[in-house]
């Protein structure tokens, strides 16, 4: 429920240790497999990363708590080992441009990090079905100070920052032009977009 910060699992997690980040999330899709993060949640509409703050036996205790009301049915974690997730990093006061027609990939990719940023950035002219930020799986990711323009595809899907399944973001202080969808939530919970222009 919400606020809460434990949870009891049905059996002990084996390699689950204080400091590491794991997903709650809600409900269970049949197909949820693999070992990338880009199909590790299926289709489960609810996600929140937290970080481990104590485990004995079943009981995971965690922080921040809950965010979320009338979570019900089955109710799954996920984690990840400790060595799959970069901590404390980030990237500032650089510049990417793709040059001439070639194809690239996202500018910004956080994948499972734990409070990483970027800061002072400036992202110009992504490709089609690109994005100048990505953040997949992560916890406490900030971008600040951004500078991000120009997408060569402007579909209803083209995004210029696209969160998934992370939680406690901060997109704050950036400057985004002719981006036609600057940031959808998808699976986002208790972050922030605020004073970007």
């Amino acid at each position: 429920s919400r606020g809460s910060t434990q949870i009891v699992t049905s059996a002990a997690p084996t390699g689950l240790a204080v400091g590491m980040l794991m997903w709650i999330h809600a409900p269970v899709s049949a197909n949820v497999g693999g070992t990338g993060f880009s199909n590790w949640f299926g289709t489960d509409p609810f996600t929140q990363c937290v970080k481990v703050t104590g485990v004995s036996g079943s009981t995971i205790d965690f922080s921040p708590a809950i965010n979320a009301d009338y979570l019900s049915g089955t109710i799954r974690i996920s984690y990840r080992g400790a060595s799959n997730t970069i901590s404390r990093s980030g990237i500032s006061n650089c510049s990417f441009v793709v040059t001439g027609s070639g194809s690239g990939d996202h500018y910004l990719q956080f994948y499972g990090t734990d409070e990483c940023w970027a800061l002072n950035c400036k992202t110009n002219d992504v490709q089609s079905s690109r994005y100048h930020c990505y953040i997949y799986a992560n916890f406490r990711t900030e971008i600040r100070r951004c500078d991000m323009s120009r997408m060569r595809d402007l579909g209803s899907s083209t995004y210029c920052i696209l969160p998934i399944q992370s939680s406690s973001a901060l997109i704050e202080d950036n400057y985004f032009h002719n981006c036609p969808n600057v940031m959808p939530m998808n699976g986002l919970s208790g972050s922030a977009f605020a004073y970007n222009y």
